[in-house]
């Protein structure tokens, strides 16, 4: 069987997008991008059929061949190394795409929360900056060189509210991560480094951002407890709270970190972040007055850096 451009275009999709997707998700951000027709779901599927099973361009990752729940389990794919070898090939593939890092679970959480996030924004009449039209340089922030402390997003992205942009560093947490138990002090060291990242806009070593900008680090977690874990942290640190760590938690994926279910399309602009010592905020279109508002102002005190830096 021939590969087709609708076939190319499907990869270069799944492939600016986190390298891994459902149908369902794949079918919704094509029809954003002009790629599928409007409502044939099964114009897309069909292309995803012959992808996997006569062109070889994209398999279904073994780890998730056996879900509990048949009903949440949607047809989930990755691209292969043969779609990869001709993205490249074709000067198709982008070195700056989200290449999620870690378990292969908490890989698929982060792309598919960057594609809700894609979609969202688009039924909410919000322009969507994906991170590899953000990014000059491949996501290292260099905290402190010397020491060689630096931070690496899952994810990055762009939400333009009218004239007043401003960026999410989107980090995923599914209670498995090493030093969960003992709370502070991962999650302590998370945070002093995104604080001095926004502070001193250290971001700007690999992203390309307007003047008028503001950055937030969005933490999605699937544990109601690490989300309290989170947010006790961020209290430990921030007397006065701080309107630029949000987090939210959703039992989408499933209940248990052991589990993923990967989910539906929901719209995650219209649900609730917390804000420690703020009001949660929603990032719709009406967040544009909460955006303005927000200043960095809140600050960790010094003696307190001064000990984060020598431990």
């Amino acid at each position: 069987m021939e590969i087709k451009k609708i076939h190319l275009d499907l990869c270069e999709l799944i492939h600016l997008n986190g390298g891994y997707i459902t149908t369902a998700l794949l079918h919704e951000l094509a029809r954003i991008k002009g790629i599928a027709r409007q409502k044939a779901n099964t114009y897309t599927a069909k292309n995803v059929c012959d992808m996997k099973n006569d062109l070889g361009l994209i398999h279904r990752p073994p780890e998730f061949d056996k879900v509990k729940d048949s009903y949440q389990n949607p047809s989930l794919y990755a691209l292969t190394d043969k779609a990869i070898r001709i993205l490249k090939e074709i000067g198709r593939f982008n070195e700056y795409a989200p290449s999620p890092h870690g378990w292969i679970k908490h890989q698929m959480m982060t792309a598919t929360l960057y594609q809700i996030f894609q979609i969202s924004a688009h039924e909410s009449g919000i322009k969507f900056v994906p991170q590899h039209q953000l990014m000059p340089k491949k996501p290292h922030i260099w905290v402190n060189e010397s020491k060689k402390i630096k931070v690496i997003p899952d994810a990055v992205f762009m939400l333009e509210y009218e004239d007043h942009p401003a960026a999410f560093f989107l980090e995923i947490d599914r209670g498995t991560e090493k030093g969960v138990s003992t709370g502070h002090k991962t999650w302590g060291k998370s945070i002093k480094y995104y604080q001095q990242i926004f502070k001193k806009k250290l971001y700007s070593q690999i992203l390309d951002l307007p003047e008028n900008h503001q950055a937030y680090l969005a933490t999605v977690t699937t544990s109601a407890l690490m989300h309290k874990k989170i947010l006790k942290t961020i209290a430990r640190y921030f007397k006065g709270g701080s309107a630029f760590l949000l987090t939210y938690t959703t039992r989408a994926f499933g209940h248990l970190p052991t589990d993923y279910f990967p989910p539906r399309y929901f719209d995650i602009l219209n649900e609730s972040f917390e804000r420690h010592e703020y009001p949660p905020i929603k990032l719709n279109r009406r967040a544009i007055k909460t955006l303005k508002s927000d200043s960095y102002s809140t600050i960790i005190p010094r003696q307190i850096l001064r000990k984060w830096y020598k431990e």
